[in-house]
């Protein structure tokens, strides 16, 4: 399938260049307008992280704790790399190989693999960094 579509023409007049990018900016707009504000640990219920009698936080509230952490940083990748891609379109700031990646990922309507070079997909490995 990946064939196929790099084998897909770009353009295909003189102002479907400019229309392409008008769809590309769009959708990292919209995107950009439904993803959620980080996650605020703090307010969180404090019964969750009261220590027991030896003085140890819960388990399960460390692993919600690191998990948090790590949704905040993917958010972070996601929203930075949604503005690089804005402004590579244009032609603020070169694109980057992974940025021309995402770029035709959106304009095939598939879903970009940036995300999945931070943050694997066979991560099952929660240690702290």
């Amino acid at each position: 399938m990946n064939a196929i579509l790099s084998a897909q023409p770009r353009q295909a007049g003189k102002g479907a260049a400019s229309a392409t990018d008008d769809i590309i900016t769009d959708l990292a707009s919209s995107i950009e307008k439904t993803l959620p504000p980080k996650i605020d640990i703090e307010r969180g219920n404090p019964n969750l992280f009261k220590p027991d009698s030896e003085g140890r936080q819960p388990s399960q509230s460390v692993f919600l704790q690191q998990e948090v952490e790590r949704f905040n940083k993917l958010l972070g990748v996601i929203r930075n790399s949604l503005d690089q891609l804005k402004k590579g379109v244009k032609g603020l700031v070169v694109m980057s190989e992974d940025l021309e990646s995402m770029y035709y990922a959106f304009l095939n309507n598939q879903v970009s693999n940036l995300p999945y070079k931070f943050y694997p997909r066979n991560n099952l490995c929660h240690k702290p960094s």
